[in-house]
């Protein structure tokens, strides 16, 4: 009886654990969103503090000075670090921000919606319309009673975003500038842990592990860059109008897995809905979605893949799986695991014997 009791005790005990997995997860975002942050932002930190701040604001040669010169020398080092990741940062989402609202003012100016009368007398008078357009309403009123709790859900959503953001940034900004502390801290934890051949095989494998990332990163935002040059060659020779800021949009939303691909529609179809008729609109979602297959088949594989030593095949399976077992961000991580798993296992077959 003790013995099924001790047992019930850790089952229950490891579903409980297992139920606050993702509470504990997502109390943590702010944590895991800074660290993000960091890795991307850390080598435009150190770019704008070797070429721009340290130019600038020289220091003095550190051996033979007395030891309070010494110290100043450190509190200027670290001065400049905090400097250049307020930089890096304030660069970067000025960035975004700059291409968010210019992208906006352009959809703007370049949408010209029809009157209501001009915009259904674009539907064709036929039978088969008529009952399309029945269906379709049918189908979209239940949806429209839950509009407002799903508003709300959104809503909230946002706002946690928000937070998770702003918390993170600063997180960020704080891991950037003091990356060497981190790092130095980091290090002397694998060593008061393990011994010192396994800290070293331990230290290389986490390089190799950044290795990965940084390549994946790259390899991610060129895939990006050739969806956006074919999506504004298509849909320029389409004649859709604001072309380039659609395939442009289409370029930034590939980056997102599964749901990039669907958001890119939305403006596209859009404005040529309301510009081109109903026609035009499927010609740009046709060209959009088979550029977006295209992509998904044939070039991210090839471009991933080899950029981190993948075969295209690989990654394909790599992904599927991802989706399967971890939908979206499964999605996302499945390249950069299923590499990291590569190097994982030719660490481990290297210490036997042949």
């Amino acid at each position: 009886m003790v013995i099924g009791f001790t047992q019930s005790a850790a089952a229950a005990g490891a579903a409980a654990g297992f139920r606050a997995a993702p509470s504990l997860l997502q109390a943590l975002a702010p944590l895991w969103t800074g660290l993000l942050l960091a890795f991307l932002l850390c080598p435009l930190a150190r770019i704008l503090e070797d070429r721009i701040l340290q130019p600038l604001f020289p220091g003095r040669a550190l051996p033979a000075e007395p030891l309070h010169l010494v110290q100043k020398e450190e509190t200027r080092t670290r001065r400049l670090r905090f400097a250049s990741a307020l930089l890096a940062f304030f660069l970067v989402y000025s960035l975004v921000a700059l291409l968010l609202f210019g992208f906006l003012f352009l959809l703007l100016r370049g949408l010209h919606l029809p009157a209501e009368e001009d915009l259904f007398s674009a539907v064709p008078d036929s039978p088969f319309w008529q009952r399309a357009s029945s269906w379709f309403l049918e189908q979209l009123s239940p949806q429209l009673k839950q509009l407002p709790a799903k508003l709300t859900a959104l809503l909230r959503s946002l706002a946690d975003g928000v937070v998770n953001l702003v918390l993170g940034t600063v997180l960020g900004i704080y891991l950037t500038a003091d990356r060497d502390f981190f790092l130095q801290r980091l290090r002397k934890l694998s060593h008061l842990a393990l011994s010192m051949g396994p800290a070293a095989h331990v230290g290389e494998v986490l390089r190799r592990l950044y290795g990965i990332l940084s390549l994946f990163l790259r390899g991610q935002l060129l895939d990006s860059l050739v969806v956006a040059v074919l999506s504004i060659l298509a849909l320029a020779l389409a004649r859709v109008p604001l072309a380039p800021v659609l395939g442009l949009f289409a370029g930034i939303c590939n980056v997102i897995p599964y749901f990039g691909p669907v958001i890119a529609l939305i403006p596209a179809v859009l404005i040529t809905l309301g510009t081109g008729g109903p026609g035009k609109a499927l010609l740009a979602a046709l060209l959009l979605i088979a550029i977006q297959q295209i992509d998904s088949n044939l070039i991210y594989p090839k471009l991933v893949g080899s950029s981190m030593g993948l075969h295209p095949v690989t990654v394909l399976t790599a992904v599927f799986a991802g989706g399967v077992f971890w939908g979206t961000a499964g999605m996302l991580l499945a390249v950069p695991a299923a590499a990291f798993l590569k190097v994982l296992a030719k660490k481990v077959l290297s210490f036997w014997p042949d």
